[in-house]
Order: structure tokens, then C-alpha cells, then sequence
């Protein structure tokens, strides 16, 4: 989380959901991946990282919006 009520989370086959409501609810975002995804760091509101499974990492600079291949 980057804030109370902002973070994301990850997990099988590429999964990367976002809440900006502390959890409530969570929006699938599309990772481009369907390696299973470990771990997720944001930076700031806008750039983050997630990697996993066979050395993936994935990178964004929009909220999750899209994530391009690092």
C-alpha cells in the first residue's frame, strides 16, 4: 500500500489487482503475464514494479494501468 487506502496485490498466472478504497474492493489490472507474480513494490502512485516466476518483471508508470516487460 502507498497509502491508506491505495495498494496492489499479486499472484497466480499473473494476477495484479489495485484497490484505492483500504481493500474493499479490487480491480484486476493486466500484467501481460501469465507467470505466477511474488511480489509488488511501488515507489510512488504512479511507478511500480512486480516480479515472479522464471525471473519476470514487470513495470509501470501509469497506476497499473499498463505494464510493459522489464
Amino acid at each position: 500500500f502507498i497509502s491508506t487506502s491505495t495498494g496492489w496485490a499479486v499472484g497466480r498466472n499473473g494476477a495484479i489487482r489495485r484497490t484505492t478504497n483500504e481493500g474493499n474492493d479490487w480491480v484486476l489490472q493486466n500484467s501481460g503475464t501469465t507467470d505466477n507474480l511474488w511480489s509488488v513494490h511501488f515507489k510512488s502512485s504512479t511507478i511500480g514494479w512486480a516480479v515472479g516466476e522464471n525471473g519476470k518483471i514487470v513495470k509501470t508508470s501509469n497506476g497499473g494501468e499498463n505494464w510493459i516487460a522489464q
